[in-house]
């Protein structure tokens, strides 16, 4: 008897633990079913959603603070990650456009005014001050901005060419420059301008800096043929050139005249201006500057005449036997008659060319 109750005691204990472990595994199957219908039901769109919501919570606290360039970087993480999905889902597609207009609303309410730009300097000697610029925005702080600055400076190898330099706005929003002593003359630009990679029309100002000549006192001759209408060199004299000697004697210019050299221009020979320099003038002038003025057009329109001159222009280093500079440009002007016209073309084209002297020598 007691064998038979032990025995069936076994059994109904036995019949519990299938039936425990069976339960088990009906709960786990049921778990196991549910989890993966959450992934197969994780929709992308939403966890990109999330992700593009939460980056512009950063960057519109960033942009609060003025803390501009942490906000570029979110936005530009926010960018990244559209790029990385197939399908970009509309509402973070918003979201990250919105994020741009911002952007583009930060950088336009800031404006650079000009401070204190020196005059042109000389030849081997420093500009008499820094070049100063002040940022001004009406919205946001211009304390520690960084700005580019692109400015004109002789290489090792002698060339011209532009270089740039980092900066920051004081806390007073200024920026000083000083521009680097010049070899050679020039009429070039520096360039202040927001410092944000990536975003373009960024608010800039652009101001003159210039090198001059310092042969100004060095002694030198000026000869140009101009020629009619009809193409043929005038050999009595030269408006031209006398235009561009009374240009340069306003600009400082010294011991400079005027010369014939009619022939050997009209040749276009540089060789046989340079022994009839040699010859003329000796040791006693330094350059001579020479050329041709043509006409281009002559055209009566209803309301006046239209005259375009064409000018070509060489400087020699007479002393040297070297060739300093050269131009070629075209002036077009209407005036009620055809005499006016010419005159003020020709009166255009010589102070351009005075210019030239005195930033290209």
């Amino acid at each position: 008897m007691k064998k038979t109750f032990g025995v069936v005691v076994f059994l109904y204990l036995f019949f519990l633990v299938r039936v425990f472990a069976s339960g088990n595994a009906d709960n786990t199957n049921v778990s196991n079913q549910q989890q993966k219908v959450e992934i197969k039901e994780s929709n992308p769109s939403d966890l990109i959603n999330k992700k593009i919501e939460s980056y512009n919570k950063d960057f519109t606290g960033f942009l609060s603070e003025d803390k501009f360039e942490k906000a570029c970087e979110i936005y530009k993480t926010a960018c990244e990650e559209l790029s990385s999905v197939n399908v970009v889902p509309p509402e973070s597609e918003a979201i990250v456009f919105e994020m741009k207009h911002k952007i583009d609303s930060y950088l336009n309410s800031f404006k650079f005014e000009k401070v204190k730009a020196p005059n042109a300097a000389v030849k081997n000697k420093a500009f008499s001050s820094p070049f100063v610029v002040r940022l001004n925005s009406e919205d946001h702080s211009a304390v520690k901005i960084p700005v580019m600055i692109t400015f004109p400076k002789v290489s090792e190898e002698g060339e011209l060419l532009y270089y740039e330099k980092l900066a920051q706005t004081d806390e007073e929003g200024l920026i000083s420059f000083e521009c680097p002593v010049s070899s050679v003359s020039y009429n070039k630009t520096i360039t202040f301008s927001l410092a944000f990679d990536g975003f373009d029309n960024l608010p800039k100002i652009e101001l003159p800096c210039r090198v001059a000549t310092n042969m100004k006192a060095s002694g030198g001759s000026i000869a140009f043929v101009d020629f009619t209408k009809g193409g043929n060199p005038i050999t009595t004299n030269s408006e031209t050139s006398s235009l561009v000697l009374t240009a340069l004697i306003n600009k400082g210019f010294t011991r400079i005249g005027n010369c014939d050299f009619t022939s050997q221009i009209v040749a276009g020979n540089d060789e046989a201006v340079q022994k009839e320099a040699s010859s003329l003038f000796g040791k006693n002038v330094t350059y001579l500057i020479y050329g041709t003025v043509k006409y281009e057009k002559v055209e009566k329109v209803e309301d006046g005449f239209i005259v375009a001159l064409k000018g070509s222009m060489k400087v020699r280093n007479v002393l040297e036997d070297k060739e300093m500079l050269v131009s070629e440009q075209t002036i077009e002007i209407k005036e009620k008659s055809e005499w006016a016209a010419t005159n003020s073309a020709r009166k255009k084209l010589a102070a351009a060319f005075a210019d030239q002297v005195l930033y290209g020598i």
